[in-house]
């Protein structure tokens, strides 16, 4: 009887814990549902006709590229785009367009230029036979189709040229593509134009470069070697991981390379004396091959960049301040004249900094001078 009672119970309160449940549920259900019924009246639905209020959102300005156009769009997050505007016409005056700084295929120096049919497009593939100009102007576009790019070693070891203008449009400069123009003292890049490998590497005439808005660095080397180049200025909007990576040695071998600098609007870099840092201060990722026999890292800097003081042949001595923890891969390489490191901590301090691969390949027999003694290279554990 005990037994029977005991297993009634059992099941009755099973039973009541089961309907609770299914109160609890009924109960989230529901919620749920008129959640979704709010939401679903608070929007544009898709079962319910609607009547988009649509505003203006952007407006794009047309130019010789492309057209105008307004972006409309409604509370509802559908989008429109109307009142579209004709592309503009081209205002070519001495060959350059004054609306987009083309380059009109009229000009005089396309006649020594062979070039590439594509099919939509052209691309420069180097100079006619017998050719030898000293002012060379690439047009941006050539039998009615726009010129897109200058191929990997189209006008390597041109000694004659002198000057050389790209038109907007000639987005690519490849590989080497004027390497070794030994004479080239004057560069007009257009804007938003990538350069490759070693695109102007060699050209050892060459003392200034302005890289303009939307120029970038598709690899390394694009101006290694330059050793007459004294000042670079680095387009305002390069940015970002990549672009640093992109940058590094770019300049590599520049031995009169005194000033980099780049404007203060850029959001990921800043120039501090001519010297590259990352915007927050705290990344040094270029310091100029030709720029000083010492230097002093800035106090706050945590991070000695890959490769910073490469192929600095004159510096002698640098300051490390105590803010440094981490010194990356080959940031000294070929500093063959480097004598001291001066660190602001303690000789177990210098030995916590965390250093990179080859992290001194290739310096100077140097010391690290520290507050509480020196250690000399010979003594400096691989890394």
């Amino acid at each position: 009887m005990r037994a029977a009672l005991a297993v009634a119970l059992f099941f009755a309160r099973l039973l009541k814990e089961f309907n609770m449940k299914k109160k609890i549920v009924s109960i989230i259900l529901a919620a749920a549902c008129l959640s979704t019924c709010a939401l679903a009246l608070s929007a544009c639905d898709l079962f319910k006709k609607h009547e988009h209020n649509f505003k203006v959102s952007e407006i794009v300005e047309p130019d010789c590229f492309t057209e105008g156009f307004t972006v409309y769009k409604c509370d509802c997050g559908q989008q429109k785009h109307d009142d579209y505007k004709a592309k503009l016409q081209h205002n070519y005056v001495d060959y350059v367009c004054t609306l987009c700084e083309s380059i009109s295929g009229d000009v005089p120096s396309a006649d020594d230029l062979e070039f590439t049919d594509n099919g939509f497009d052209y691309t420069v593939s180097g100079l006619k036979a017998g050719s030898a100009p000293t002012e060379l102007i690439i047009p941006s576009y050539h039998n009615g189709k726009e010129v897109k790019s200058v191929a990997q070693n189209a006008f390597e070891n041109c000694t004659s040229l002198q000057k050389l203008t790209i038109g907007y449009g000639v987005f690519y400069i490849k590989d080497k593509a004027f390497k070794g123009c030994t004479d080239l003292s004057v560069i007009n890049l257009a804007k938003e134009t990538d350069l490759y490998k070693e695109a102007f590497a060699g050209c050892t005439s060459l003392t200034s470069v302005t890289l303009p808005k939307g120029c970038g660095f598709s690899d390394i080397g694009a101006f290694a070697d330059c050793t007459s180049l004294i000042s670079a200025i680095l387009p305002e909007d390069i940015g970002g991981r990549l672009a640093a990576e992109q940058y590094r040695n770019s300049f590599a071998g520049c031995s009169a390379l005194t000033t980099i600098f780049i404007s203060g609007n850029n959001e990921y870099y800043c120039s501090v004396d001519g010297v590259l840092y990352s915007k927050d201060k705290k990344t040094l990722i270029e310091f100029p091959a030709g720029k000083a026999t010492t230097y002093s890292v800035l106090d706050g800097t945590t991070l000695i960049g890959d490769a910073a003081f490469s192929n600095c042949d004159k510096l002698t001595e640098v300051r490390i301040p105590l803010s440094v923890t981490e010194i990356g891969y080959n940031p000294f390489r070929y500093c063959s004249q480097l004598k001291q490191i001066t660190y602001d901590g303690t000789i177990a301090q210098w030995k916590q900094i965390q250093k990179g691969n080859n992290w001194d390949f290739a310096t100077g027999e140097y010391a690290v001078k520290c507050s509480d003694g020196t250690i000399n290279k010979s003594e400096e554990k691989p890394e």
